[in-house]
């Protein structure tokens, strides 16, 4: 199997996996949902490393999203 199929069909088994799991725990915050995604997209882009002909603009704004969540929680603990 080509590395690229595989670094795909990993990734929406991961995606398919933490969905269901999360689904199963009664989980309904979006942001936990998004948060596992990203998780999931950079460790199987780091086991994988696929080959890119540009920047990763989809690793790049996944990466703010995911900032933005975790600024969110801080300050909701926090209590600012």
């Amino acid at each position: 199997m080509e590395r690229n199929n595989l670094y795909l069909l990993t990734l929406s088994g991961l995606m398919a996996l933490s969905t269901v799991s999360m689904a199963a725990l009664g989980q309904q915050d979006l942001d936990v949902y998004v948060s596992l995604f990203v998780i999931s997209y950079f460790a199987t882009s780091a086991i994988f490393s696929p080959r890119r002909r540009t920047f990763d603009f989809l690793g790049a704004g996944l990466f703010v999203v995911f900032s933005i969540i975790v600024a969110l929680r801080v300050i909701a603990i926090l209590g600012v």
